[in-house]
């Protein structure tokens, strides 16, 4: 199975450039060794030291850039009276069999998905936590499923969503989340998984968003008993592509005449929500530049968007 490889190399003076021990700082964090990066999902693999001349807390990074992490078989060695924090979001990946985790002497610590674990070995002694160990082992074996990359991007329509995996086991389905805050999340759409499969398969979503500005979008895979795992948020800007002239009233009531100016030839109208979802749809005349549509009567109230002829403009409806 080939697996996307973070190398752990250090731009250290004197140090080799490639597969070299990566020396983790406050002032050098893990992005800042030389890395092999490719698009999706990346698997931290090789011989990390984490030492900071002692008391120092250090945190691992969830990406690099717009490169998601995982972790992957490591050898992590945290110096005397360091803290070691692997945030809840970096989750190892299915290669995290033989991953090795030591501590310089027994004030080495290591804090992993909130729960701290403490070095087994006297000082001077290169001690293992077996138990950190065994849990990110445990959890790695256990995962539903291992991706091979999770991207978001732009393309002329709106965002192309793409993901791979390369194993999948009781896999019910996958959902691909939408946000325009980057905090509150709606599904736009789901497609249905493999119960078992040991091969690579390719998977595809394609989303209109609403307006310009910064959306937000989230992969997240749900297996037959329920349990759901989410992977990384993407953030995808996308700029206005113009507005709609003179619209009014604005703010409008369900039922109520829009007027407006749009484009010569444009054929039709459409009405989104706020998560892209089409609501109502209207037949412009594609002679004349000034419209006019009737709101639905059902229609809740909201924040909308009115889209003709690749402009646009929000629309208030009380």
């Amino acid at each position: 199975m080939k697996r996307l490889i973070l190398a752990a190399a250090c731009l250290l003076a004197g140090a080799p450039t490639l597969f070299s021990q990566c020396v983790v700082t406050k002032t050098q964090s893990l992005c800042d060794c030389q890395a092999q990066f490719a698009d999706g999902l990346t698997s931290i693999t090789g011989d990390i030291y984490v030492a900071d001349a002692g008391k120092s807390t250090i945190t691992f990074p969830e990406t690099c850039g717009e490169t998601v992490l995982t972790l992957g078989n490591v050898n992590i060695t945290i110096g005397d009276q360091d803290l070691l924090i692997i945030p809840n979001k970096l989750n190892p990946d299915g290669n995290a069999t033989a991953l090795t985790l030591k501590g310089e002497t027994s004030t080495s610590r290591l804090t992993y998905h909130g729960i701290p674990y403490f070095n087994d070995r006297a000082p001077g002694t290169f001690g293992s936590f077996s138990d950190a160990e065994s849990d990110l082992r445990r959890y790695a074996t256990s995962l539903p499923v291992t991706l091979q990359y999770w991207t978001a991007a732009r393309d002329a329509e709106g965002v192309n969503l793409r993901w791979a995996s390369v194993e999948e086991k009781e896999n019910d389905f996958y959902a691909v989340e939408y946000s325009h805050d980057g905090r509150t999340f709606t599904e736009v759409g789901r497609i249905d998984g493999r119960v078992s499969s040991h091969s690579l398969l390719t998977y595809q979503f394609h989303h209109r968003p609403v307006g310009g500005g910064t959306h937000y979008y989230r992969l997240s895979q749900q297996d037959f008993d329920g349990a759901r795992t989410s992977y990384a948020v993407f953030p995808i800007s996308v700029e206005d592509s113009g507005h709609l002239s003179g619209i009014y009233p604005n703010p409008a009531r369900a039922g109520q005449q829009l007027n407006f100016q749009a484009p010569m030839g444009t054929p039709a109208a459409s009405l989104l929500s706020l998560d892209g979802r089409e609501v109502a749809r209207f037949v412009l005349n594609p002679e004349t530049a000034a419209q006019g549509i009737a709101l639905p009567g059902e229609l809740s109230a909201g924040v909308y968007l009115l889209q003709a002829g690749g402009t646009n403009h929000r629309v208030v409806v009380r």
